[in-house]
């Protein structure tokens, strides 16, 4: 019966997810919302992050059991890479079965939906500006320390 219920709330939690994520206009940049017109839908978003945590998985746990391995002996490519497919495997579905992971996903692509990216020109402008104040920086630096290096040349000198 607390399993008919748990449901229940995850159902509507998750519809009022699903619902909350109303457009806003854009200010001067592009919604994901637009980006997304490749027609892929929060429960899509969902699904992919639960599969890039199936790889990641899959990509750290036979490198741990090949350092292991090669502790004691020569490691062998074959097991190490089915027992990290197995855990991988095992790891996505409890997490994307616990309600409350795909909860906290879900929560957080529709954050990012409601999200406003700059624009192609703003990046381009934003951009420009770091590359200026990290060169006025370096010049600056390489100058205290040509300073610096004359100053302590000096006075060993004396």
């Amino acid at each position: 019966m607390h399993e008919d219920e748990n449901r229940d709330a995850e159902k509507s939690q998750q519809q009022e997810v699903e619902s909350s994520v109303a457009p806003r206009p854009p200010e001067g940049g592009v919604q994901v919302a637009e980006v997304a017109s490749l027609a892929i839908s929060q429960r899509r978003w969902t699904q992919f992050a639960f599969i890039a945590l199936a790889f990641l998985v899959f990509w750290i746990v036979p490198h741990i059991i090949r350092g292991l391995w090669g502790v004691f002996a020569e490691p062998e490519e074959a097991p190490a890479e089915i027992i990290g497919a197995l855990v991988a495997a095992v790891v996505a579905w409890v997490a994307y079965s616990r309600g409350r992971y795909r909860r906290f996903v879900d929560e957080s692509v529709s954050e990012l939906g409601q999200v406003t990216w700059p624009t192609r020109a703003e990046t381009y402008r934003s951009g420009y500006i770091v590359i200026v104040v990290s060169l006025i920086a370096a010049v600056v630096l390489f100058a205290m320390d040509a300073f610096w290096a004359a100053l302590t040349d000096f006075i060993y000198k004396i």
